[in-house]
């Protein structure tokens, strides 16, 4: 989940969500900021990278196309998934 969620700090944004009723299916929830996310993206941390690769956009794909659009980008220049972490092109043409 991306969005605009005030001060209020990452553990705290996550149990507000998960107290939220749910019936549908197990999801892996988390909430990032959209500065969060271009920063996870960027910095080659596992959660936002494996999300693009074999995640589902539920809701707002026109908000991540760009970000989806820059992930493919990354991939096209080096951007490669090891066993435990993704790895980012030495050189990164796109910020």
């Amino acid at each position: 989940m991306v969005a605009d969620f005030g001060t209020d700090g990452y553990f705290e944004r996550l149990r507000e969500v998960l107290e939220v009723s749910f019936d549908g299916p197990h999801i892996e929830t988390f909430c990032f900021t959209p500065e969060e996310l271009h920063k996870q993206l960027y910095e080659g941390h596992v959660t936002v990278p494996d999300s693009f690769e074999k995640g589902k956009i539920l809701y707002g794909g026109a908000f991540f196309q760009p970000y989806l659009v820059k992930f493919q980008a990354l991939k096209n220049t080096g951007l490669r998934k090891g066993k435990t972490s993704w790895h980012l092109p030495v050189e990164r043409p796109i910020t």
